[in-house]
């Protein structure tokens, strides 16, 4: 069974409230600290791994409510450990 590539959306591809929610908690796709990126944030849920044990690079944001970079961040990032950022 093939699964759908989710991709992460693009500013262009985002409504007004979707981007005004990543604006405002100042989301970027790269971080640049590795170790507060979105996939060790207790709001990501990455999508399971593929074939080769690889997880994909979107997942699920539950702050912005949709899809996220594994290795973005934002203001709301909160260690998956204690739940407190």
């Amino acid at each position: 069974v093939k699964r759908k590539s989710l991709f992460v959306p693009t500013p262009n591809s985002l409504s007004f409230g979707e981007n005004s929610i990543r604006q405002a908690n100042k989301y970027t796709e790269a971080t640049t600290d590795p170790e507060n990126d979105c996939l060790n944030c207790a709001f990501f849920t990455p999508e399971p791994p593929d074939a080769n044990g690889e997880i994909p690079n979107c997942g699920h944001c539950s702050i912005f409510e949709g899809l996220a970079s594994k290795n973005g961040y934002c203001e709301s990032w909160s260690t998956k450990d204690t739940g407190q950022g």
